[in-house]
């Protein structure tokens, strides 16, 4: 379905840059802001192998210099940003926002130790009502080389899920839909911390056996935290959860995953945080969880243990071992 309207995309790097594109492969108008150092984020994504998808945007792509300029007449508003910037945007585009624009966030976090999801974030922010967020199973490079994946789009509004399917499906994108906007950002949260606890398990060569137990454990908590917080547990088991959890933690080059990877290999925490590669939305997502747990009073000891190491310093692999032993 096309519409004349123009779909606003506002995210720097890869993810940015592939759903602008694939927009734009449907045949709507699109505006794209690439962030303030675009260029210098492409260059990272293409030494993480995701292909030059910001430079080679086709024509039908409109280029801005400022969020701002994107929205114009936008009826449907992508916010494909990290979790730790979303506030700072929100900030910044306030009533541009307005109630008539449909809103859908990519970002897989938590703010931090408040726990606030992204959604609750925009609603504090934003006069925009109908919000949605994205999630599901993808690596931005299988998307760009025709791999077939299905996204997640949670929202209450089934005009925002009818949106979204129309800007992004294809043959080879399926577009799933659910109500439950909270499981799609607590499922995301929690791979995105899972990634770096997928590195940890790397760098302290813990075996496949241990490995699995650490993230099915770890995953369970995040279901009852998110049941708790009134997400539907069939949501962690689907794709924005389990599938997408099978993705990140098997992806040696994510953020969170070589943060974690150096962290059990011996590397102090304070060190590798000090290096701007290496800055992770794994730490606000573990934060933000532990923040979850300790509102809804939901015993997380696996969550725990790994911000303990993660954000704290705590010595890995004594850490994990008394976990593991614990049977907890």
């Amino acid at each position: 379905m096309t519409t004349s309207a123009p779909i606003a995309v506002l995210g720097p790097g890869s993810l940015g840059a592939l759903l602008a594109r694939l927009v734009a492969q449907g045949g709507q108008p699109v505006a794209w802001w690439g962030g303030e150092n675009a260029p210098l984020v492409e260059r990272r994504a293409r030494r993480r192998g995701e292909r030059d998808a910001g430079t080679t945007l086709p024509p039908e792509v409109r280029r801005c210099a400022a969020p701002e300029e994107t929205l114009d007449a936008a009826r449907l508003v992508f916010l494909a940003v990290p979790a730790g910037a979303l506030l700072d945007l929100a900030r910044r585009l306030g009533e541009r926002l307005s109630p008539d624009r449909l809103v859908v966030h990519a970002a897989k976090g938590l703010e931090g130790p408040s726990g606030r999801r992204p959604t609750e974030i925009l609603a504090a922010e934003v006069p925009a009502r109908r919000l949605g967020a994205l999630g599901g199973p993808y690596l931005v490079a299988e998307v760009l080389a025709g791999y077939a994946t299905t996204l997640v789009v949670g929202s209450r509004f089934d005009e925002v899920h009818q949106a979204v399917h129309d800007a992004l499906a294809t043959e080879r994108i399926r577009i799933e839909r659910t109500h439950d906007v909270v499981g799609v950002e607590l499922a995301g949260a929690a791979v995105v911390a899972l990634g770096a606890a997928a590195g940890l398990c790397s760098g302290l060569r813990l075996g496949s056996g241990a490995r699995a137990v650490l993230l099915a454990r770890a995953q369970q908590e995040a279901m009852r935290l998110g049941v708790a917080s009134g997400a539907t547990a069939e949501t962690f088991g689907g794709p924005a959860g389990l599938a997408d959890l099978l993705v990140v933690t098997a992806d040696p080059e994510g953020l969170g995953y070589r943060f974690g990877r150096r962290v059990g290999a011996g590397e102090p925490v304070g060190s590798v945080r000090e290096d701007a590669e290496s800055r992770t939305e794994a730490l606000r997502a573990l934060e933000g969880l532990r923040a979850i747990a300790r509102r809804t009073a939901v015993p997380a000891p696996t969550i725990e243990a790994l911000r303990s190491i993660l954000v704290d310093g705590a010595p890995p692999a004594t850490t994990l071992d008394a976990l593991l032993r614990s049977g907890s």
